[in-house]
């Protein structure tokens, strides 16, 4: 073979590569652009994120991209995980009875007291970081892990 043909050889397999590279990517990740400004100061609207599109699990605190109910994207924090019960009082979130520290909340007070919420199984709750200007659990119920269609870790 001659080093004309080693050499496009050499090339075509690193065309594969890279496209199998890419779409594997593709299939793990993705990038979402916030809309709005509920996650603020945490996520500012227009900000990109990289997103992990099958997480293998979640944690209280993690920021995920859901499907609303319309259809529509959004980014919100997961609160209470499944089969716990989330309630606010005070503009205080209480998961289980105990006080959730949230550092990252923007705004808080003010917002009204929720009866306990008991999550069922394989379902979120998800909050704003700006808990008054914003749809989350609160108005849209519990989220369905269907519904996620990621996190995000960047």
């Amino acid at each position: 073979m001659s080093d004309s043909h080693k050499t496009l050889h050499l090339l075509l397999y690193a065309m594969i590569g890279l496209a199998g590279l890419a779409l594997g990517l593709r299939l793990f990740f993705g990038i979402y652009q916030v809309h709005g400004v509920g996650m603020e100061p945490t996520l500012k609207n227009k900000e990109l994120c990289l997103v992990a599109n099958h997480p293998l699990s979640l944690e209280q605190g993690d920021l995920v991209v859901f499907r609303s109910n319309s259809g529509k994207p959004l980014v919100r924090r997961v609160i209470g995980l499944p089969k716990q019960k989330v309630e606010i009082k005070d503009s205080k979130v209480y998961i289980n009875g105990q006080l959730v520290r949230e550092p990252y909340v923007a705004r808080a007070k003010g917002i009204i007291d929720t009866a306990p919420v008991q999550i069922p199984e394989d379902e979120y709750y998800l909050l704003s970081d700006d808990r008054l200007e914003t749809l989350d659990s609160r108005r849209l119920g519990t989220i369905h892990e269907d519904q996620l269609l990621g996190k995000i870790i960047y």
